[in-house]
């Protein structure tokens, strides 16, 4: 023996044993190298000798063998009944690498090293001496193990020097702490303790790994350190690793972390070479294929810290949808409600709440369809239909030298006018579903219509013209000061004029009414929020006064109401055309 145990050897602390026959029960008594009692307590220390001198004694005296008290800063850990061969004899073997020998019977084995007293944990008894936590065994009845260390036990060690491991005594206090944790702990954890646990994250990565379906499997490496299922604890650790890395994803030092908590954790582990290569190869057996937690979702997919079950979190998906999708929300005093709009393709189309919320709906189950809960969905919209970001009606379509076209936005200046991109930052609800190329191109039909719709007047049909533009356009209808009348016979084509302007302008920016309506209780509200308003085929009739129609077309502030609800001023900043075979008749 290459003087393992050297240090031990020459500390006085040695002395001899006799067997004494208790029944089935086989006690081993101390006494001392001369001949006298002794026992572990410090009032025996006189009799205590070096190794030598014990081993010396004893071919003097009949003792069956020697022992020594476990001295502050060392430990002694007895396997009884387990062949050497066993997963977890080579576990401990493989965790403190210390000096290792047989025990007295030869079916055991003995581990020696050193620890630090005070990083285990102890508590002091009413006589003020150190005693080791009540939460762990000193001795555990369910797997042959015992662990006594220096300073908190009376018990000595029955030395025989049946070398298994011929090491030097390492400082193996991460070892004691883990074989504590693992080996002699009285209770199964139930909540997390941070002096106890440690990392957090660490701790429900842990709790997680035991409840998923593969957790039988974890258990009996991370709890247990078995690798009997393994050819080597070389394998054992890898395997652990995979199970680790498909937690946390390709994290090594998440990874290594937890590993360190682990029954297989040992000295081989600080070997930098060995950790790296192992968690490679625990990384790369999950084959880019981790716990949805580590692959690529939206931040407002979260993860339930115990079970790692995804769930969508309410507030950060209203946020993702605020990052996300290009919207205003416009308070109408008018209709006394929140219109959503959202930008498409150039243009800010209105929005019912069911349509917002298949949008919300499917940023969701684009992940996983079944994370869906419209509930979820509803609240969502709610909290964005609850912020303080709203814009006025009069914002939209509020740029006057603007024409939003299919393919850009057509500025128009006093000398020319230019295409710019489309932006969300243009507040613009009115698309030309057409293209600006900037060129003439001919358009025989359209003209042959227009010679026979003003029989040829070149006057009346650029005024024609020139009013199509302005509808198209944003500007205030006001400014004209006109309203357009196309008095004539029928079938001669008046209102498919005016339709081609309203497709133009799309649904929802129109509204066929007649004259006379315009002028009643609630028909100043009917016009509210269109570009156009007028009738395709007013009949003949009286027409009381014009009071209205002189505001609107005039610029003036006009009183509307709606049925049931709270009536409002508003500036019309539309067109009104109408068609007709006569013109009314005007009472004032």
């Amino acid at each position: 023996m290459a003087n393992a145990m050297q240090e031990l050897m020459n500390m006085k602390i040695w002395f001899l044993w006799r067997k004494e026959i208790d029944g089935d029960r086989i006690n081993k008594i101390p006494f001392a190298a001369g001949g006298g009692a002794t026992g572990t307590n410090e009032k025996y220390r006189h009799t205590w000798v070096t190794y030598d001198e014990a081993v010396t004694a004893m071919k003097k005296q009949s003792a069956a063998g020697i022992g020594f008290v476990i001295p502050k800063g060392y430990f002694f850990i007895d396997i009884d009944h387990t062949s050497l061969t066993d997963p977890f004899v080579q576990m401990m073997l493989e965790r403190f690498n210390s000096y290792t020998e047989r025990s007295v019977s030869g079916g055991g084995i003995h581990i020696y090293g050193k620890c630090d007293l005070e990083k285990l944990p102890t508590y002091a008894d009413m006589n003020g001496n150190l005693r080791l936590d009540k939460a762990y065994y000193m001795k555990n009845p369910n797997n042959h193990l015992e662990l006594y260390v220096g300073g908190l036990t009376n018990r000595f060690a029955a030395f025989t020097g049946d070398v298994i491991l011929n090491e030097p005594l390492k400082e193996s206090t991460a070892a004691v702490l883990l074989t504590l944790d693992k080996n002699m702990r009285k209770t199964e954890k139930i909540k997390y303790s941070e002096k106890r646990d440690g990392n957090r994250a660490g701790f429900d990565i842990v709790c997680s790994l035991r409840k998923q379906k593969n957790g039988e499997k974890f258990k009996k490496l991370y709890d247990d350190g078995d690798i009997s299922g393994y050819g080597s604890q070389s394998e054992a650790d890898a395997a652990l690793c995979a199970l680790i890395a498909f937690r946390t994803g390709p994290d090594p030092d998440a990874i290594d972390d937890i590993f360190r908590s682990s029954a297989l954790y040992r000295e081989k582990w600080e070997r930098e070479d060995y950790r790296e290569c192992t968690i490679a190869t625990g990384i790369d057996a999950c084959h880019g294929t981790f716990h949805k937690s580590k692959m690529e979702h939206p931040y407002f997919i979260k993860f339930n810290e115990q079970t790692g079950e995804a769930y969508v979190s309410v507030p950060l998906l209203a946020k993702y949808v605020r990052e996300h999708l290009r919207y205003v929300l416009v308070r109408d005093n008018g209709k006394q409600g929140l219109m959503k709009y959202v930008y498409e393709n150039g243009c800010y189309r209105l929005y019912a709440d069911n349509m917002l919320m298949g949008i919300i709906k499917q940023y969701i189950a684009d992940y996983d369809e079944e994370l869906v809960k419209m509930g979820k969905v509803s609240e969502s919209l709610q909290h964005i239909t609850t912020d303080l970001n709203y814009v006025s009606q009069e914002e939209l379509n509020a740029n006057e030298d603007l024409i939003n076209f299919s393919n850009g936005l057509l500025r128009i200046t006093a000398s020319n006018a230019i295409l710019a991109p489309h932006s969300p930052d243009i507040l613009s609800t009115i698309q030309i579903p057409c293209s600006w190329t900037g060129k003439e191109t001919p358009t025989p039909v359209f003209d042959r219509y227009m010679h026979t719709l003003t029989n040829g007047d070149k006057a009346i049909e650029q005024l024609l013209l020139e009013f199509i533009g302005v509808c198209i356009s944003n500007i205030k209808g006001w400014r004209m000061k006109k309203a357009l009348f196309l008095v004539g016979d029928g079938d001669t084509g008046k209102s498919q004029l005016k339709s081609l302007v309203e497709r133009l302008l799309g649904k929802g920016n129109f509204i066929g009414i007649d004259f006379k309506e315009i002028e009643a209780r609630f028909g100043t509200g009917a016009v509210y929020g269109t570009r156009l308003a007028g009738s395709s085929d007013m009949s003949f009739l009286s027409v009381d006064e014009l009071k209205t129609f002189k505001k609107i077309t005039g610029g003036d502030s006009l009183y509307a109401e709606f049925k049931g609800q709270q009536a409002f001023e508003f500036t019309y900043n539309g067109l009104l055309w109408f068609c007709m075979n006569r013109l009314p008749k005007f009472g004032d």
